[in-house]
């Protein structure tokens, strides 16, 4: 199955995201970050995400259930991700701010 995974900073603060596949980026305030990518089979995404300022980091699994087409995103620290699926694109929020 073909996704557009959108990575989107929903803070105040520049993030520093790391993705467990090695992708490693910068976003800004209110920006959003596409990647096209495949998935065929269940996987799951291990995600890292740190603003400027000492212990100010949250950390989430984003997974993709093949057999029914979903995803879930879990977190020990929930209210700092959002989670958004339908039409070919996954949006991952993430809220994190000093």
């Amino acid at each position: 199955m073909n996704w557009c995974l959108r990575w989107v900073n929903r803070g105040s603060k520049i993030q520093s995201w790391q993705i467990n596949n090695g992708d490693e980026f910068v976003l800004q305030p209110n920006y959003a970050r596409p990647v096209q990518i495949r998935i065929d089979n269940n996987y799951t995404y291990q995600i890292s995400v740190d603003v400027d300022e000492p212990f100010r980091n949250t950390a989430a699994s984003l997974t993709y259930i093949a057999a029914t087409n979903t995803w879930t995103i879990n977190s020990v620290t929930p209210r700092e991700w959002a989670l958004e699926y339908g039409n070919d694109i996954v949006t991952v929020r993430c809220f994190l701010s000093s």
